[in-house]
């Protein structure tokens, strides 16, 4: 085995030479770093009624976003029948839709469309540009994560008016991301989430529609994700997996 020389100083300027013995870390077979990743900011956004020029775009400032990382955006809208049709922003992101639910038509007087979008970090912004078809209100939550991985798999609920929801479940091959969000309308009070090892990111909207998201890190496996709301109350849930790269 090799060995590593120490030349130690002593007082009255003589030095002594001590050969220790070198351990190399290969010897102590290979070692698996656990997965990191982060979140990196978090803008709430949002609007209201009253706007006839169509369609609808709304424009809100984050900090500059860092080449490599993921950007997501996770929505819900006043609606039954109207999406999401672009999301752009001043770095040139190529954002693309992920998942989609909405209320069918004639089930509720209380509309929830829910969607989550999602682009890679090619260059940085610092203003997303949100249209929507028609005028509606609408609110979302944009996040960065210093991740660049793909979307590996995504898995939405039906829609349903109850005080019990769950995304269904999300099978993934690797250690992956995962943003959990659901829409919902008629309440001030954000739903509780069942899985303890998820993070709150936080909520935005208001009393008429509002989505709330959390994220957690995990390995391979299924995982699903279930939610009580305070009544019951028009709703749809998704869950999104990102890799870690």
């Amino acid at each position: 085995m090799a060995t590593l020389s120490v030349l130690i100083g002593l007082a009255g300027g003589c030095a002594d030479v001590f050969d220790i013995e070198r351990v190399k870390l290969e010897d102590a077979g290979p070692v698996d770093a656990a997965p990191s990743v982060s979140l990196v900011q978090q803008i709430t956004a949002g609007r209201g009624f009253g706007n006839t020029s169509l369609p609808i775009t709304y424009s809100f400032t984050v900090a500059p976003t860092a080449l490599g990382h993921t950007l997501v955006f996770t929505s819900v809208i006043n609606t039954s029948s109207w999406d999401i049709t672009q999301i752009v922003d001043n770095g040139g992101n190529s954002w693309s839709h992920v998942v989609t639910g909405e209320r069918p038509n004639g089930v509720s007087t209380l509309d929830c469309h829910h969607e989550v979008w999602r682009a890679p970090g090619t260059g940085s912004a610092t203003m997303v540009t949100i249209t929507i078809s028609n005028d509606r209100e609408f609110a979302g939550t944009f996040t960065e994560w210093s991740t660049g991985g793909t979307v590996t798999g995504s898995v939405i609920s039906p829609y349903a008016e109850t005080t019990n929801q769950s995304t269904g479940p999300l099978t993934v091959s690797n250690a992956s991301l995962l943003v959990a969000s659901i829409g919902y309308a008629g309440s001030t009070t954000p739903p509780t989430i069942a899985n303890a090892e998820y993070a709150t990111i936080g909520s935005a909207g208001s009393s008429a529609i509002a989505v709330a998201t959390w994220y957690q890190v995990a390995g391979k496996g299924t995982h699903e994700v279930s939610w009580t709301l305070p009544s019951a109350l028009p709703t749809v849930a998704s869950l999104v997996a990102i890799a870690i790269e």
